[in-house]
C-alpha cells in the first residue's frame, strides 16, 4: 500500500490511462459524465498548476470493495497534506493486473485557487505506508531509520528485482554479517576476494554527487539503488559503527584478564619502590638518582619541604596538597600563611616560650632569610628556566591566594593573572605589568631592591610570642 506518485503538466493521463476502457469509477469531487468530460474539467480547474497521479496497490491475493477503496483514497490524500474535500480529484480501479489497485488524479490547488504542496519525501512516504498498513491490518513494513544504528539495515524488496541488485545485496549482507569491515578499503578488499568478485569505484551519480559504483558480474549499479541505507553517508556511518563495536569487543575481552593485569602492575610498582643496591653501599630511591649532591634538580621544578617549614612543589609543611596551576589549597584547610602569617614563623613559635634575646634573634634571621633577592629570579649559568619557574611559583604560593599562570611560547617567561584581573609577565629581565592592580603591584615589589627594616627597639613581653617579621609574605627562599 505504498503510494507511487508522478507529476504531470497536462490532464491527458486522466482520459488516456486512468479512465481507460474497463476502469471502474471509485469516487472524487468532480461529476464524471465521461472520461473526456473529466479531462476537460481537470484542464479547466488546473490551468497553470501541476497535476498529481497517485497509484495504490494491495498485496497480491487481497481484494477490497469500492467503499473501502474510497476510504483508502480519502485517507491517503489527507496523509499527503491534500484536503480531500477542498481539491479537485477523481479515482478509478483497474482489474487487468495481478493485484487490486487504484489510480488517483488530483489538482495541486483548492477550489478557491490556493496552491498546495504535498508531502512526498521518502521519509514521509514511508511513514504514510506504515500508517495505512496499520489501519488496514496489513503487515507493517520495515524501513531504514538512520537514527537506529545497525549493521544489517532493511532493504525494500522492490529494489531487489534486478539480478545485479540481488548479487550486490547478498554480498554486502554476508560481508557485514560475517566480519564487519571498518573502512571502505577493507570493504573493497572483502568484496574483491569473494567467489563472485565485486569492484568498487568512486563516481558521480545522476544527481552530480560522489557515490560508490559497484561492478558485479551482472552489471554496475550505485549503492543507493538498494535503498537509502547504502548511500555513501550511511555506508560510512555503518563502517564507523563496526569500528566502535570492535573496540567494545576488545574492551570486554580484557575484563577476563583484568585481575592479572592489576597484579602485574602492582608487582612492577613494588619493584620500582624498593631501594636498589649501589656498588658504594649507599641505598637510594630512584627519585634520588636524578639529583646531584642530594639537591633537587632545578630543571625538573620539583621542590621538597625545606628545613624551615616553607613550602616547595607538591605539599605544604603540614603535608596538605595544593593546586600547582592556580595556587589554591585543598578544601579541608588553607595554609596558615594564607591568613597573613608565614608558615615558617608559626612552626617555630608553636613550641616552648622563648626569651627576649631569642625572639629578637629569630626575627633578624627571618628578615635576612625571607627578604627577596632580585638576583634569584635571573637566569644564570647555574640556574635553568625550570628552577626559575619553580622559585616564581613558590613566591606566588607563599604570598597570594588565588592566581593562575601559563608559560609563554615565544620566550622563557610566564604570565600571571590574579583574581581581581591583574596581569603581569615575569621573566629573567624582570616583571612587566600588563594590567595594573594591587596584586600585580605587590608582585612587582618583590623584584625591587630590598629595603632595610629596623628591628623593634623594645622587647616583647616574656610570655608573648615573638612578633612576625614584616617579610613573612615574601618567598622565604
Amino acid at each position: 500500500m505504498r503510494a507511487f506518485t508522478k507529476r504531470h503538466d497536462h490532464a491527458k493521463f486522466v482520459e488516456d490511462y486512468i479512465f481507460r476502457d474497463g476502469a471502474e469509477l471509485i469516487g472524487g469531487t468532480l461529476v464524471a459524465e465521461g472520461r473526456h468530460d473529466l479531462r476537460l474539467q481537470f484542464e479547466e480547474l488546473g490551468r497553470g498548476h501541476t497535476f498529481l497521479h497517485i497509484t495504490l496497490s494491495l498485496p497480491a491475493g487481497l481484494f477490497k470493495e469500492r467503499e473501502d477503496w474510497l476510504q483508502i483514497a480519502l485517507t491517503q490524500l489527507d496523509l499527503m497534506g491534500l484536503p480531500p474535500f477542498q481539491i479537485p480529484w477523481s479515482a478509478a480501479r483497474h482489474h487487468d493486473a495481478h493485484c487490486d489497485h487504484i489510480h488517483i488524479a488530483c489538482v495541486l490547488k483548492t477550489f478557491t485557487g490556493m496552491p498546495l504542496k504535498p508531502r512526498l519525501s521518502r521519509r514521509e512516504t514511508d511513514r504514510n505506508h506504515r500508517q495505512l498498513a496499520k489501519l488496514l491490518g496489513l503487515p507493517v513494513p520495515e524501513y531504514f531509520d538512520p537514527s537506529v544504528p545497525t549493521l544489517m539495515p532493511p532493504t525494500p524488496q522492490r529494489n531487489l528485482k534486478p539480478k545485479k541488485a540481488q548479487a550486490l545485496h547478498t554480498a554486502l549482507s554476508e560481508t557485514f554479517a560475517q566480519s564487519p569491515p571498518t573502512t571502505i578499503e577493507m570493504l573493497a578488499a572483502r568484496l574483491r576476494d569473494r567467489d563472485d568478485p565485486i569492484e568498487i569505484t568512486v563516481d558521480q551519480n545522476v544527481y552530480g554527487r560522489e557515490s560508490y559504483l559497484f561492478e558485479t558480474s551482472h552489471g554496475t549499479l550505485y549503492g543507493g539503488r538498494l535503498g537509502a541505507a547504502w548511500e555513501p553517508r550511511h555506508l560510512h556511518a555503518r563502517l564507523d559503527l563496526a569500528m566502535a563495536l570492535s573496540i567494545v569487543g576488545i574492551t570486554l575481552s580484557l575484563r577476563a584478564i583484568r585481575n592479572q593485569l592489576k597484579e602485574l602492575t602492582d608487582a612492577k610498582r613494588t619493584d620500582h619502590d624498593e631501594p636498589r643496591d649501589r656498588p658504594d653501599g649507599d641505598e637510594k630511591s630512584p627519585d634520588r638518582d636524578r639529583r646531584e649532591n642530594g639537591q633537587p634538580d632545578g630543571a625538573a621544578g620539583a621542590f621538597e619541604t625545606a628545613r624551615d617549614g616553607t613550602v616547595g612543589f607538591g605539599q605544604s609543611a603540614s603535608g596538605r596538597p595544593f593546586d600547582d596551576d592556580n595556587g589554591t589549597w585543598s578544601e579541608q584547610e588553607y595554609p596558615s600563611h594564607a591568613h597573613g602569617r608565614a608558615q615558617g614563623i608559626q612552626e617555630r613559635t608553636r613550641g616552648s616560650r622563648r626569651t627576649n634575646e631569642q625572639a629578637r634573634s629569630s626575627i633578624e634571621a627571618d628578615q635576612t632569610e625571607a627578604e627577596p633577592n632580585p638576583q634569584h629570579f635571573g637566569l644564570t649559568d647555574e640556574l635553568s628556566f625550570g628552577a626559575f619557574l619553580a622559585r616564581v611559583l613558590r613566591l606566588l604560593r607563599s604570598n597570594f591566594r588565588k592566581w593562575r599562570w601559563r608559560k609563554l611560547a615565544d620566550r622563557p617567561a610566564l604570565g600571571v593573572m590574579f583574581e581581581a584581573g591583574d596581569q603581569a609577565i615575569v621573566s629573567s629581565q624582570g616583571i612587566d605589568i600588563l594590567k595594573d592592580g594591587p596584586d600585580a603591584a605587590r608582585l612587582a615589589s618583590f623584584f625591587e631592591p630590598s629595603q632595610t627594616h629596623p628591628v623593634p627597639e623594645t622587647d616583647p613581653p616574656e610570655d608573648s610570642p615573638p612578633e612576625p617579621s614584616p617579610f613573612d609574605d615574601g618567598p622565604g627562599f
